[in-house]
């Protein structure tokens, strides 16, 4: 069935509640972490994955929702099914002081869309919880890049995730054109072990002349990482970074809101 004419915060949000990769990731992730638990969710928005942890039997949902309409919204959002366990806070999740994270098991921050200009919130949001023993949704947040000679432009990607058969997804990576040289993944990572992390890392490119590099970001939890479509037709995905006459090794660094590089 199509929902026509829907509430404002439902229209905002419409790009991850028609993202059915990214839904079923964070079902799966919520409904193995939360049964009987207390849960927190940071930034719940149109509440869907709110209502993953209600749904997965979580003893008690609290969201902490920054924007006083959609706190509005996940208020009579979820009165109206009749729960009964659940609490909205309209209150920036950042600014919480640390002695209330304690009282949860897990806490939810999908952190949609781009992580590098929402301020990589992710990592603040790592070390706000790392001194604590909860279960982070999302755990992990990982960076690849695909290093290609000479200078290309990045595309619209085929988002890979489980409905693709494994064979499709083989067969249509080995006929893209241009091919990356190199693809290296998780070439940086952080999660709650390591939340105080410079996003950066250091690249050999003396067999390169001219090159760029796409550098493409995911979240993952237990190593599952969350396909996302949204993330690449909403925001400036992956980033495009040209490096002429290379030759050398680098060290790429994200600085004042763009990514960048100097020779070692």
């Amino acid at each position: 069935m199509t929902i026509f004419h829907n509430h404002k915060v439902v229209s905002d949000n419409l790009p991850w509640l028609n993202d059915t990769g990214r839904n079923k990731f964070y079902k799966d992730a919520i409904g193995l972490s939360v049964q009987g638990k207390r849960v927190l969710e940071a930034g719940p928005g149109a509440g869907v994955l709110m209502q993953y942890a209600l749904d997965g039997g979580a003893d008690h949902v609290t969201g902490i929702e920054i924007r006083k309409d959609r706190a509005k919204f996940l208020e009579k959002l979820f009165s109206l099914q009749g729960h009964k366990n659940f609490t909205i806070i309209n209150a920036d999740f950042m600014s919480m002081q640390e002695k209330f994270i304690k009282g949860f098991d897990v806490v939810i921050c999908e952190q949609t869309g781009d992580q590098f200009k929402n301020d990589c919130q992710l990592i603040k949001l790592f070390n706000k919880l790392k001194d604590h023993e909860v279960i982070s949704i999302p755990d992990t947040w990982t960076i690849d890049v695909h290093v290609y000679d000479g200078f290309v432009k990045s595309s619209m990607p085929l988002v890979l995730n489980d409905i693709i058969p494994h064979n499709y997804a083989t067969a249509v990576r080995e006929m893209s054109y241009p091919q990356p040289t190199e693809v290296l993944q998780d070439i940086w990572r952080t999660s709650l072990g390591e939340a105080d992390k410079d996003l950066c890392f250091d690249l050999d490119l003396t067999g390169y002349k001219d090159c760029t590099l796409l550098i493409d970001d995911h979240v993952s939890f237990k190593g599952k990482r969350c396909p996302y479509l949204t993330g690449y037709q909403n925001w400036n995905k992956p980033y495009t970074l040209h490096i002429h006459d290379a030759k050398g090794h680098y060290r790429i660094y994200y600085s004042e809101g763009l990514w960048k590089h100097e020779r070692k």
